[in-house]
């Protein structure tokens, strides 16, 4: 029987993930610390469990996708320790739930936090790192734990640091999708900053590359969006949906953050790209990678 245990289900990539790999695995156990767990069908199950307070987890599995963290932007109330020693801890309770029990491989799910904000050109996988907040240096220290342990036991590790993300499904997940949803509705948007460049990607574009990563193994993939502008992005997104929405833009001589990505040998290792042009919105016209 082949099992899959994804930890810190309440994410927002385990339902994109869930349509892609359901058909695949016997058993899909969905973890989380208190989250509660509708079961889409017989071979979908719950689990509530503390993963920062034990590695003992009641379950078998053959593969783990890594989830679990506390982030920031949505957890005001934690401090930077509480960041650094929940996440860390997590994933080393992770790590050796899997050497103890026999998984064969974990996909750890970072983030490109785990870079410095002000690059002078592309960022690339082999870039140096320098997290630029705590996220980011506690993602940053799970990576460097997690090659270590997998050096030292039989679990195969996969790292895939993913870029600011953006849905067409669930406006809850950031402004920009709140924005997009707005779009959608003929509402009125304004963007301060139409020059910044956050090298957007689509979650569901995030899903296919976490897909495409549990065929390969031991090895630290960059996952993010093309570099397009913040006005560029939602003047694409208006034209798509057929907007008639008023789009007011800031100032574009104000100093804008921008970050752009290469990500062609992640690409090239994986199978994947990520969704360019008019396939960044309208996803259901939009060709997802299928698990084989």
């Amino acid at each position: 029987m082949r099992s899959l245990l994804i930890t810190g289900s309440g994410s927002k990539f385990t339902k994109p993930i869930l349509r892609r790999l359901e058909p695949y695995f016997d058993l899909i156990t969905l973890l989380s610390k208190n989250s509660s767990h509708p079961h889409l069908n017989s071979k979908i199950v719950g689990l509530n469990f503390d993963l920062s307070l034990s590695h003992e987890i009641p379950v078998l599995a053959d593969v783990i996708i890594h989830l679990a963290a506390i982030v920031p932007y949505n957890s005001p109330g934690k401090t930077s320790s509480d960041l650094l020693e929940k996440n860390i801890q997590c994933f080393v309770n992770v790590m050796r739930y899997a050497a103890e029990t026999g998984v064969r491989h974990v996909i750890l799910i970072s983030s490109t936090d785990v870079y410095p904000l002000d690059v002078n050109g592309l960022i690339r996988v082999n870039t140096l790192p320098m997290p630029h907040n705590e996220y980011g240096l506690s993602k940053l220290a799970c990576e460097r734990i997690g090659l270590l342990l997998s050096e030292m036991t039989s679990v195969s590790l996969s790292i895939l640091r993913i870029g600011p993300i953006y849905s067409e499904s669930d406006p809850s997940i950031n402004k920009v999708s709140q924005m997009l949803e707005l779009l959608r509705q003929h509402r009125p948007i304004s963007i301060p900053e139409p020059d910044s460049i956050p090298s957007l990607l689509h979650v569901e574009s995030a899903a296919d590359a976490i897909v495409a990563s549990i065929e390969a193994h031991n090895d630290t993939f960059l996952i993010a969006g093309r570099p397009v502008s913040i006005g560029d992005f939602f003047k694409l997104a208006k034209s798509v949906y057929r907007s008639s929405s008023q789009i007011t833009f800031g100032n574009t001589l104000s100093r804008s953050t921008s970050i752009s990505f290469d990500t062609l040998d992640s690409e090239i290792s994986l199978g994947w790209s990520p969704y360019s042009g008019e396939k960044m919105f309208d996803y259901s016209k939009t060709k997802s990678r299928i698990f084989k």
